[in-house]
């Protein structure tokens, strides 16, 4: 847990800390109406505490901050914190409504008991103002929560989410600036009930928490973005809140606590200003003039190696024994290397537009029939988008005057998004003599297998021949046998 909180960017611990203490401004607001307990409700005797409704309504907002700070995945359930800042976000707007009605619609009277009046303000009573700021910030949580989802639909969600967070530290701001100034605002505007002290600090308090929650959207990501924009607005906007605060407070302190002549206050104040100014921006362009030196250099070690680089590779790609011929969507040779020009027999310009249906290639596939140009290794890849390896064909070479056989890998490119090829390269190695050693192998193995074939015919002949022979000696053998027997028989036979 400890590491994970060290590595959390510093904004992301800003929400954490600024939510927490919007909770504990919350917590101690309620504890303001236990028994006991009177003093943490309000700031100052006479300024009225925050309202119950209001201290819940903080306390369920910093519990779904914190829910969508700790969660892992964008698409882990959201229902719980949907729900808890939908409940709120329908009790702020049941709460303008009821005040422009003059109905009790958010039943607030029923919930909480009736504490009394403070100057005749209702005590424990929510203000229309904290309502309103309630269902602004629920539906801010709403885009935070369904983000993902919304910006299918609409990509400025992100803006009017930023836009609505200024509104509120803006509202709250206001309201804070009154009390500063002693002079709050709806204390004296009859009926309506004005936002508590402690609200303005938690409402100023919370659009911080989600303004520093969305740290990669409008308007945080002008202030984080590596830009030189973003290193600007990091020097000149606090200095710019700084001057208008300094100045604001100033006055308010030489006019109702020293009594001191606004003049010598204001130029004097004008003084700091400026001392301060004169040392930020010295400051700002120091910073700025060293990362500008820094990512100078970066660039010009960049292009040097940029430059070593490209010069390896064309050294590499002219010296190479391989040939290669980049062509463009259409087929054409936009560049070749020396080995292509020696293999194919033209010079790199003559090669330069032409293309694989040019009939001067002249292309026979590797049983010697003529191979149509969109059939070419480079052609087949271009269309197909898939790699061709391993393709042989000949080439009819100009300067040999006789077929060169070559063995292709064709490789289409793809720009970043596009599922069709652009270009294509080819690289190619001559194999002539082994495809005429192939081919003579071939012409040797067929005489062989026919000189075989013969010598197997004429042995079958003599085969024949010699049993025809065996037959006919035998049965002579045979014949001659039995007339011995015969003849013997008849000497042996008496006289009559």
């Amino acid at each position: 847990m400890r590491y994970a909180w060290k590595n959390r960017s510093v904004w992301i611990k800003i929400s954490v800390v600024s939510v927490i203490a919007v909770m504990v401004i919350a917590v101690t607001g309620l504890a303001g109406y236990l028994p006991g307990f009177t003093a943490p409700g309000s700031v100052k005797e006479g300024y009225i505490p925050m309202a119950p409704a209001t201290s819940i309504g903080f306390i369920i907002y910093g519990v779904v901050i914190l829910v969508l700070l700790i969660r892992r995945e964008d698409n882990d359930p959201v229902w719980l914190p949907a729900f808890l800042s939908g409940v709120v976000m329908l009790f702020g707007i049941l709460e303008v409504a009821g005040f422009l009605t003059g109905l009790d619609l958010s039943l607030e009277d029923r919930l909480v008991p009736e504490m009394g009046h403070l100057g005749g303000i209702p005590v424990a009573r929510m203000s229309p103002a904290t309502g309103a700021v309630l269902a602004v910030t629920g539906l801010i949580m709403y885009l935070k929560i369904f983000d993902n989802r919304l910006r299918r639909f609409c990509r400025s969600i992100e803006l009017l989410s930023g836009i609505l967070i200024l509104m509120v530290m803006i509202y709250g701001v206001l309201f804070s600036l009154a009390y500063l100034y002693r002079r709050p605002l709806l204390y004296e505007a009859g009926e309506v009930i004005p936002m508590a002290e402690t609200t303005t600090w938690g409402v100023v308090l919370m659009s911080v928490s989600l303004l520093a929650l969305r740290e990669r959207l409008y308007p945080m990501k002008l202030l984080t973005e590596n830009t030189t924009r973003g290193y600007l607005l990091r020097f000149i906007l606090p200095l710019a809140i700084l001057a208008v605060l300094s100045g604001g407070v100033t006055a308010f302190l030489s006019l109702q606590i020293f009594k001191i002549n606004p003049a010598f206050i204001s130029a004097f104040l004008l003084i700091i200003v400026i001392i301060i100014a004169g040392i930020s921006a010295t400051v700002m362009a120091r910073y700025l003039g060293g990362l500008i030196d820094m990512h100078r250099s970066k660039t010009t070690r960049t292009e040097k190696d940029l430059i070593i680089s490209e010069e390896q590779y064309r050294t590499l790609f002219e010296t190479m024994a391989e040939g290669v011929v980049y062509q463009d969507s259409g087929g054409e040779i936009i560049s070749a290397n020396r080995a292509a020009s020696e293999i194919l027999g033209l010079t790199i310009e003559q090669m330069k537009g032409k293309s694989s249906i040019d009939p001067e290639w002249r292309a026979v596939d590797r049983e010697g029939n003529e191979l149509p140009g969109e059939m070419h290794a480079a052609m087949m890849a271009l269309r197909t988008g898939k790699i061709v390896d391993n393709f042989i064909q000949g080439i009819f070479n100009p300067q040999k005057k006789d077929y060169v056989w070559i063995i292709v890998n064709s490789i289409p490119q793809f720009r970043k998004g596009s599922d069709k090829p652009f270009r294509v390269f080819s690289t190619f190695l001559e194999i002539t003599r082994r495809k005429k050693a192939e081919d003579e192998l071939q012409i040797l193995k067929s005489n062989l297998e026919k000189e075989v074939a013969t010598k197997t015919r004429e042995l079958n002949e003599r085969i024949r021949e010699l049993e025809h022979f065996h037959e006919v000696t035998i049965e002579r053998e045979l014949r001659m046998e039995e007339l011995r027997k015969e003849i013997e028989l008849l000497r042996n036979q008496p006289p009559e």
